[in-house]
């Protein structure tokens, strides 16, 4: 008896769930001149046909269809948002050319709680500015001379002596990009930690392309959990570094 009320009632919640996406929909479409365009299944919108079309050798079915029944710009829902959709290049430049001023750069909500709140790509106005100055400071011709170069040149060596018969280019230079930038920032060579934080953020990279429900999706649960885990690893591994640093440094002083 128990199981058939269950049953009853996430019927009962589906159903209910269904109307209001639609009487929401239909309200929507009249109070807003959007493209025209679809919004696929209630909550999950054509999410699933995205990730579906990007974990392909092709993904570019999933525009080119809308774009053929619709046109260059289109609506269609995904990641949790109504989302409209250009791939008109003049829209597109117009709207990268206005960037600050009629529109502002955002992500979904379900990309965003991934990234963090104090994520650079979040940052908006003055503080953008000033974290992208301070970030761009680091590619002064100096700095690529003298260390970016001799870091790529060294990096690359080390990974293509390790290579076996089968290699994976695009996964190799997504190592070595991971671990020079590692590198310019905070001067840490390749080891066991850097790998694993390399894991940690390919992790968040999966889990842009999963159904941004972390009570059904594994992956964006375990995910949207990643931020804060590397924050704690990255603090304790420089706290014990500087912590072995100084006392190799009281070790050589006390011998002098």
């Amino acid at each position: 008896m128990a199981g058939l009320t269950l049953v009853y009632d996430l019927v009962l919640y589906i159903s209910i769930s269904t109307v209001i996406f639609f009487i929401i929909k239909r309200s929507r479409s009249r109070r807003l001149r959007l493209p025209p365009g679809s919004l696929g299944l209630p909550f999950l919108g054509e999410t699933l046909q995205l990730i579906a079309a990007y974990k392909t050798e092709n993904p570019e079915p999933f525009i080119d269809v809308r774009v053929k029944r619709f046109g260059s710009i289109f609506t269609t829902h995904i990641f949790g948002e109504p989302t409209v959709f250009s791939a008109d290049p003049e829209t597109n430049r117009f709207i990268l050319q206005n960037e600050g001023k009629l529109f502002e750069c955002s992500y979904p909500g379900s990309i965003s709680n991934l990234l963090g709140k104090h994520s650079l790509l979040l940052m908006k106005g003055s503080l953008h500015k000033r974290m992208h100055s301070l970030t761009m400071s680091f590619a002064n011709s100096s700095i690529i001379r003298d260390h970016l170069l001799v870091d790529i040149d060294r990096l690359v060596r080390l990974h293509m002596d390790s290579w076996t018969d089968r290699v994976l280019l695009m996964e190799e230079a997504k190592k070595i990009t991971f671990e020079l930038t590692v590198k310019q920032l905070m001067s840490f060579d390749p080891n066991e930690w850097t790998e694993s934080l390399r894991k940690e953020y390919v992790l968040v990279i999966e889990g842009f392309f999963t159904v941004p429900l972390p009570i059904f999706s594994t992956t964006y649960r375990r995910a949207i959990q990643v931020p804060n885990l590397i924050y704690i690893q990255t603090f304790f591994f420089i706290y014990f570094f500087l912590k072995k640093k100084r006392k190799e440094k009281n070790t050589w002083v006390c011998n002098l």
